[in-house]
């Protein structure tokens, strides 16, 4: 009974044993200790061609192993046989064709109840797939790595820990560093050669975002998943250089993030050349203001504290000043200064001679007659009277163009900028023509004020002129005027006298009286007349005919004239009143007289 029971079992055990067998993907065979295959599984008979059992078992199972691989598989048989195990060994096996394949093996040994090694359990998996996918992917990663490497832009990835898993040729040649000395380490080692400390980079912002790194460029956008940035760093701890980068996420086949890639760009000779190009045009903004107020100027002093303000706002300097020499001292003294340290000016001494405070460049490029440029302004030797005073104020380069009029040294253009370098051989041309167009303004305006000066002078010869006809017309008024007097004298006295006689009866006083009012009125009317000639009468509006009042000037109109030009009055009929000084008419009257006299030579006749 208890033997059939364990029969049964072991019937059962066998066939768990053999559904197993069959279920398995691998191939599983059992051979003895010499190697002879004893038992094969369906997969294992399917792997080799569809074997029958009489064409597989009992056969060497070297029999199945590629000729120059057999000695390898003795090898292991034997190390199986002392270490009782062999694992994920791969061979390259042959078919019931030829056809070759790559099995991954997996033996143990099987013992007997008293301990003794009694066959060979063989599990084989075909792996040729799998290691074709192996190797195009070790192709393709050495395809990607080719691709990197040649990429002209430094380029580095990372893996989610932060570990370098890229490192091409062009960061080799940015850091100095070679890709095995970098490859697997973290801890942002790569800041290291950028920065000359562990720091966060671009590439860092591309899985953590944060704004204390992200402040540290001067820019960064984002387009997608890229993120732009541009920046400064002392990479190999040399002079900053202006790096561009662009970094991106990197994705598997199921579009999980798994690191981040970036390529960094020196475009420090690009972003000189633009700044550059930036300074050119804004110098000549400069040239192109400062031409225009040439043209504006009205005086030496609005145009040089113009220019000055022109230099600094439109080139984007901190200063400019211009100076001119007293002859007296050598002195260069500031006649206009503009920017916002204009202070420093005030507390300096310049001079155009050769003491120590002579030798920067104001004082240089005066005595020496062309631009002194001084680009770095805080360790330049000829600027050391200076320099303690410049440090606080920013001033970190400065250049001092000539000014010269009359074929001699005026004084000088100097400007100062918070940059070094920042006079280059082209700005030098250019602000060197703004000091020209300055002495030309300067020119110009002498040139104005002797053109003034003498207009005011031919103005001032002409009123005396004018004055000197004037006494002469007065001269000739004289003797008719004096003639009258006389006569209405004459009327006045007589008729008072006879008035104060004692038989001069009332009807007769009344007559004389009379007479000697028509006589002040003459007089007054004759004075009006001459006041009104030297234009010296306050002006009273009247109500007034205008042949009545042309006809009482015209007795002093013809005196005016002279005697060899006629004067013809045809006055107008039914003229209007008008409202006007009587002195003014009569002054109208005298100027159109003495000017048609003027006009006419020798004989000839006025009419009105």
């Amino acid at each position: 009974m208890e033997r059939k029971k364990a029969e049964d079992g072991l019937r059962e055990n066998e066939e768990l044993y053999r559904t197993l067998v069959s279920l398995s993907p691998d191939a599983i065979s059992v051979a003895d200790l010499n190697g002879l295959l004893t038992v094969t599984s369906p997969k294992a008979r399917q792997m080799f061609g569809d074997l029958p059992d009489d064409e597989i078992l009992g056969r060497n199972i070297l029999s199945w192993v590629a000729p120059d691989e057999q000695d390898k598989v003795s090898e292991n048989i034997r190390r199986l046989l002392t270490e009782g195990t062999l694992t994920a060994t791969e061979y390259t096996l042959l078919k019931k064709d030829g056809t070759r394949f790559i099995g991954e093996v997996n033996a143990s040994i099987i013992y007997s109840p008293d301990g003794s090694p009694m066959s060979m359990i063989i599990i084989t998996r075909d792996v040729t797939e799998r290691k074709r996918a192996e190797e195009a992917l070790r192709e393709s990663e050495q395809r990607l790595s080719q691709i990197i490497d040649f990429l002209p832009d430094a380029t580095f990835a990372i893996d989610l820990n932060g570990k370098v898993i890229a490192w091409n040729r062009a960061i080799e040649e940015m850091t100095g560093v070679k890709a095995e000395q970098i490859m697997g380490r973290g801890d942002h080692e790569y800041g290291l050669h950028f920065y000359g400390i562990r720091r966060p980079m671009l590439i860092d912002l591309v899985l953590t975002f944060d704004e204390e790194i992200k402040n540290k460029y001067h820019f960064v956008k984002k387009e997608g998943d890229v993120l732009l940035a541009e920046g400064d760093a002392p990479v190999r701890g040399e002079q900053s250089r202006a790096l561009w980068g662009k970094a991106r996420p990197l994705y598997d086949t199921e579009e999980n993030i798994v690191g981040a890639i970036e390529a960094i760009r020196d475009i420090t000779e690009r972003t000189k050349h633009t700044r550059e190009i930036e300074h050119l045009n804004r110098l000549y903004s400069v040239l192109s203001r400062v031409s225009q107020a040439v043209v504006r100027a009205t005086s030496p002093e609005e145009f040089l504290a113009q220019a000055c303000r022109d230099v600094v706002e439109g080139g984007g300097f901190l200063l400019a000043w211009i100076g001119q020499v007293d002859l007296m001292t050598n002195a260069v003294v500031p006649t206009a200064v503009w920017g916002g340290i204009g202070e420093y000016v005030r507390g300096i001494t310049v001079y155009a001679d050769n003491r120590p405070e002579g030798h920067g460049p104001t004082g240089t490029c005066i005595r020496e007659g062309h631009p002194s440029v001084h680009n770095d302004f805080l360790h330049s030797p000829q600027t050391l009277p200076w320099r303690d005073r410049a440090a606080p104020f920013g001033i970190a380069s400065c250049a001092a163009f000539p000014i010269e009029r009359a074929g001699g040294p005026w004084g000088a253009l100097s400007i100062y900028s918070d940059e070094i370098d920042r006079f280059s051989g082209e700005d030098v041309k250019l602000l060197e023509k703004v000091a020209g167009d300055i002495e030309f303004a300067l020119d110009n305006l002498d040139r104005e004020f002797q053109r003034k000066r003498a207009e005011e002078e031919k103005e001032k010869l002409e009123a005396q002129l004018f004055q000197a006809q004037k006494m002469e017309s007065v001269g000739r008024l004289a003797g008719g005027v004096a003639h009258d007097f006389n006569n209405m004298l004459g009327v006045i006295i007589g008729r008072a006298e006879m008035a104060l006689g004692q038989d001069v009866s009332p009807d007769k006083l009344q007559h004389n009286l009379e007479e000697i009012l028509k006589a002040g009125l003459r007089s007054a009317d004759l004075t009006r007349q001459l006041l009104a000639f030297a234009r010296k009468q306050t002006a009273v509006p009247k109500i007034l005919h205008l042949n009545d009042t042309i006809l009482g000037m015209l007795k002093m109109l013809r005196r005016l004239i002279g005697e060899d030009i006629d004067l013809l009055w045809a006055p107008g009929l039914d003229l209007w009143n008008v409202k006007i000084d009587p002195s003014q008419v009569d002054q109208i009257l005298a100027n159109l007289a003495v000017n048609a006299r003027d006009a006419i030579s020798g004989v000839g006749a006025v009419t009105m």
